[in-house]
């Protein structure tokens, strides 16, 4: 159990499932440019691909590789699949401080959202918002400012390292979701869940409690 003011989301892997649909299209672009594949993997779950690109292929056009992976990705959207109990538990928190913070751009995370029928969060931090992504701060944090709380006042759930590590050096604390299997469990983190089936959120004047 755990008392904050907010609550802020990851989705891929988090809310939703989307692990096949994101690795056959950079399984793709990896043939196509000779990258070995389980290293690229390995670095591109919970990171923006604009930082994923230069560390394999520097010498490409980064923002034209970006934008033909973001069109990949959007044809691939309706087939991300809800990780079980995460739309009962955002359609529990209607009209409470929640918000998703994600290393999609806002035009995928939009079409992933609708695909998988959750409520759309009042604050969408994506991508296009930051300068730095995962494991950086600056996206949870912002979280935090749009929700108008402070940083150790939020509670975050993730799945990946570079997120965990993110909302960390933001000062908040993480529950970590290991339902897509693509991270060992953490040691800096609150708890560890399969998926959202076993959480509950009582508001309280202007604190939210959390079980697990």
């Amino acid at each position: 159990m755990v008392d904050v003011q907010a609550i802020l989301f990851d989705l891929d892997g988090t809310l939703v499932d989307s692990a096949s649909c994101v690795e056959a299209v950079w399984e793709s672009w990896a043939t196509r440019h000779g990258v070995d594949k389980d290293k690229l993997l390995a670095e591109v779950h919970g990171c923006r691909a604009l930082e994923v690109i230069p560390k394999f292929k520097p010498e490409l056009n980064v923002l034209d590789e970006n934008d033909k992976l973001l069109k990949q990705e959007i044809e691939h959207a309706s087939e991300v699949t809800l990780i079980p109990g995460a739309d009962s538990l955002l359609h529990s928190l209607e009209n409470l401080p929640w918000g998703i913070v994600t290393m999609s751009s806002r035009e995928l995370a939009l079409a992933k959202l609708e695909a998988s029928g959750l409520p759309m969060p009042k604050v969408l931090i994506t991508a296009d918002d930051i300068t730095h992504g995962k494991p950086n701060p600056e996206s949870y944090l912002l979280g935090a400012e749009k929700l108008k709380v402070e940083p150790s006042q939020c509670l975050v759930f993730e799945d990946a390292i570079s997120g965990i590590k993110s909302a960390n050096s933001a000062g908040m604390q993480v529950i970590q979701i290991v339902f897509s299997g693509h991270s060992d469990i953490q040691t800096d983190i609150l708890d560890h869940i399969e998926d959202m089936t076993s959480v509950s959120v009582t508001a309280t004047n202007n604190n939210l409690t959390i079980c697990v």
